[in-house]
């Protein structure tokens, strides 16, 4: 299973430690840092590969427009959410 994280707030680190501690491989994604590790990765990096994965969880507390910007961004980046993992 291949999971993308997109924001890396509270909850963001939450996600990552969970999953993590299942042993699920995980990247990050969040507009506002600028990371540097194997986890972290840009949007543009990504936006031709997001059917390859599994789940993306958009990882946003108490923001619904933030969250909404982000789910377009992601349907229309190519995430259909058909990653076929299980």
């Amino acid at each position: 299973m291949n999971v993308l994280i997109y924001g890396f707030g509270w909850t963001g680190k939450a996600v990552l430690h969970l999953l993590e501690s299942f042993n699920i491989k995980c990247n990050v994604c969040d507009d506002s840092l600028d990371l540097v590790d194997s986890k972290f990765v840009s949007f543009s990096s990504i936006k031709n590969k997001l059917d390859s994965y599994s789940l993306i969880l958009i990882a946003i507390s108490n923001k619904p427009d933030i969250t909404q910007k982000i789910k377009n961004k992601l349907l229309s980046g190519g995430g259909g959410g058909g990653g076929g993992g299980g």
